[in-house]
């Protein structure tokens, strides 16, 4: 039987990635990383959007909403990278 083996991401990695999709996705050319999410008019539905095309571009379910909501009110783009890198390696952030 084959083991199954998760792919650690560095940051850069995961940043470059999110920026990206972002950017397709909000159709946008520059992405302020202090901004947070609610300036950039993600609500719920484009949230969710987000986080299925990265789950699609990583291959691998995440739990960014929960993290985030762990951080406080008012997540940055920033924040929401930093979301996803732990989502990605869970075991390297605690």
């Amino acid at each position: 039987m084959a083991e199954i083996v998760e792919k650690n991401y560095t940051y850069e990695e995961v940043e470059t990635k999110v920026i990206k999709i972002f950017k397709e996705e909000l159709g946008v050319e520059e992405l302020d990383l202090n901004v947070e999410l609610e300036y950039l008019d993600i609500d719920s539905l484009s949230f969710a959007e987000l986080l299925v095309t990265l789950e699609n571009e990583f291959d691998k379910e995440m739990e960014v909403e929960q993290i985030l909501s762990s951080k406080g009110n008012d997540p940055t783009v920033t924040d929401f990278i930093h979301a996803v890198y732990e989502g990605l390696n869970p075991d390297e952030t605690k």
